[in-house]
């Protein structure tokens, strides 16, 4: 059987001329001429739960048979709308429990029908299965339903439900479930839209949902995992790694004693004479043909300073970032570069210097020769610049929308070293992806502490003058 209960923090309060208010976080539900019986049915629900047979039978108690359809309208508004969650309860205990949303979903995201005895069902190809402490979380990035497994035989039915059963074929016995309990369970999987109808064809079993079918799997889980809505938990700027681990510095300690300086430019000249910002704006183009002249150190050094230094604090540059967390570490990997020896550095934002790391080694020609792919050429742009994330430094204070924050400031800074390159005179081309295992070779980084998260060529431009002239 399912048990219906609301979520945690949900309260009930009488309001006048017989209204009651189902409340949550910033969201409440009211019922106008709420009678008694409706009022004992939600107050159940705000408690320990209670069956739909538990709940009829206060709401024919007090009010009578009239009342009922009144009721099975609430119990389907608030169960699609996500408010509502359930409990399979077996013969032994619990088997398994669905978890509100923490705010009701508009657009429905839950279904209220149960599934048809003689079609075939299945996982859907959206549903993710993780551990969490001792139980199974079966989940979905289409709804944001979460499901808790907490009987180790619904889990072995979990498992069962990889391939398509009808429902009256689940081989529950096997499991060591009764036909009972196999059927509250695929009920609560069904509800949250983890189990869907099977189609006899091999394509996708949301296939015939057009908007969903140019999904993938992960892209979604990502999409909505780290936007405010259909999910639990925290959110946003929580400190969730706060105590009693610090924030890692603003600024790396410098990589390597070998460190070459670079040119400064006087700002003060270039805001009075450089390139209108409209113009650069308008000319700005992916450039993917180099001149015969490599990019020189004072132009890289320009380049650097104008896209990356540190200003007058660590959080203070010239390109935005989220929370000011500038978490985005730049490394070089050097074709050729007038008179800067072939390799691997790092760029240095407070010193405004390349620390060298590695001459010309298997790694670092790979991370260029896959740039070169990517570009569509043979030779390698005249420097690559990987954009690596301090993940630590994002993650101790973000919550849920952590990776997705570390994005949006890699596309903040592609844009100024696209502005700044184009009102250089230089080639820019932002890259479509990387090789993260490679480049964590290369520069010898934990790949889960820091590692590369976009890629940038830059090269001299056949062209004089802002590219596009």
């Amino acid at each position: 059987m399912l048990r219906l209960f609301f979520g945690t923090g949900v309260s009930v309060v009488e309001l006048a001329e017989q209204q009651l208010a189902i409340r949550g976080a910033g969201w409440q539900f009211v019922l106008r001429q709420a009678s008694r019986g409706l009022g004992h049915a939600v107050r159940a629900l705000a408690g320990a739960g209670a069956t739909r047979a538990e709940l009829a039978d206060q709401l024919l108690e007090h009010d009578g048979p009239a009342a009922l359809a009144r009721l099975y309208y609430h119990l389907d508004e608030w169960r699609s709308s996500g408010v509502l969650g359930a409990v399979a309860v077996g013969a032994s205990g619990a088997l398994a429990t669905l978890a509100p949303l923490p705010v009701p979903d508009a657009s429905g995201p839950l279904q209220t029908g149960e599934p048809a005895p003689d079609i075939a069902y299945v996982l859907s190809p959206f549903a993710c299965l993780r551990r969490v402490d001792d139980e199974l979380m079966v989940e979905s990035s289409t709804t944001g339903a979460r499901i808790l497994v907490h009987d180790p035989r619904a889990r072995l039915l979990c498992m069962t439900l990889i391939s398509a059963h009808t429902r009256d074929a689940l081989p529950h016995a096997a499991c060591g479930l009764s036909s009972e309990e196999a059927d509250a369970l695929c009920a609560l999987l069904h509800h949250a839209r983890i189990l869907v109808q099977a189609h006899p064809t091999a394509h996708s079993q949301d296939a015939h949902d057009e908007p969903l079918a140019r999904w993938q799997f992960h892209d979604l889980l990502f999409h909505t995992r780290s936007r405010m809505g259909r999910h639990v938990g925290g959110y946003g700027g929580t400190f969730r790694g706060a105590a009693p681990v610090q924030p890692a510095p603003a600024l790396k300690a410098p990589m390597s004693a070998t460190a070459v300086d670079l040119y400064r430019p006087a700002i003060d000249r270039l805001c009075a004479d450089d390139t209108p910002f409209t113009r650069v704006l308008e000319a700005r183009r992916s450039r993917r043909e180099y001149g015969a002249t490599p990019i020189t150190e004072q132009e890289l050094g320009a380049f650097l300073y104008r896209v990356a230094r540190v200003r007058t604090t660590a959080a203070d540059r010239p390109y935005p970032s989220g929370g000011a967390s500038y978490e985005l570490e730049l490394y070089l990997s050097v074709a050729s570069c007038g008179r800067l020896a072939a390799g691997l550095y790092h760029y240095h934002a407070g010193e405004h210097r390349l620390h060298f790391l590695s001459p010309m080694t298997p790694d670092v020609r790979a991370l260029l020769e896959d740039a070169a792919r990517a570009l569509g050429r043979q030779d390698p742009p005249h420097v690559l610049i990987t954009i690596a994330a301090r993940f630590p430094r994002v993650f101790w204070k973000y919550e849920s929308m952590g990776y997705a924050l570390i994005l949006q400031n890699v596309g903040a800074l592609y844009q100024t070293m696209y502005l700044v390159a184009t009102a250089m005179g230089l080639a820019p081309c932002a890259l479509g992806g990387g090789n993260p295992d490679v480049f964590a070779r290369a520069s010898g980084l934990g790949r889960l502490t820091e590692a590369s998260v976009g890629e940038f060529a830059l090269g001299s431009s056949p062209r004089h003058g802002p590219a596009g002239e």
